[in-house]
């Protein structure tokens, strides 16, 4: 049975019509420098995302955007999102150094990772509040998928 991850990588690959690719895998070297830079274990699912498929791009748009691993920043550490949705995040936790922006829509989306691939890896949309959106990559995957991105963007579906 395919993954998740297979199942989005060929939606993506049939949304062509709209616009949407995949972008370059990642290199199992630039995951592990990544993992080493955040001090952090990235779960199976998010692993095999990135070697699959790591972000998908619209054409013609800059949004909605899932971003490239080399992209991935801490929440806290992005001047663009920073300062606009660090207080939303505080909704979600009072460690929002765990979160990192997964991609835009025009909100944020983002996953908490940490130094375990075990633990939960929620995924927020922060807008003008933080709204759970999945439960893991995959679950987020799987809805942007079937809702074909509406219930992953609930302010714009």
């Amino acid at each position: 049975m395919p993954s998740e991850i297979d199942l989005f990588l060929d939606y993506v690959r049939n949304a062509r019509d709209m616009g949407s690719r995949p972008g370059t895998p990642a290199s199992e070297q630039e995951i592990h420098g990544f993992e080493l830079r955040y001090n952090l274990k990235l779960p199976p699912d998010m692993r095999e995302y990135f070697l699959k498929i790591n972000g998908v791009w619209c054409e013609g748009t800059t949004v909605p955007r899932l971003y490239e691993l080399s992209e991935w920043q801490r929440l806290v550490e992005t001047e663009l999102y920073g300062a606009l949705y660090q207080d939303h995040a505080k909704q979600v936790a009072d460690d929002v150094g765990k979160y990192f922006i997964l991609g835009i829509c025009p909100g944020a989306w983002i996953v908490q990772l940490d130094a375990t691939a075990v633990s939960k890896q929620p995924v927020y949309l922060l807008w003008d509040k933080a709204i759970l959106i999945a439960d893991s990559l995959s679950d987020f995957l799987q809805k942007y998928r079937i809702s074909d991105g509406k219930s992953v963007m609930p302010f714009f579906g």
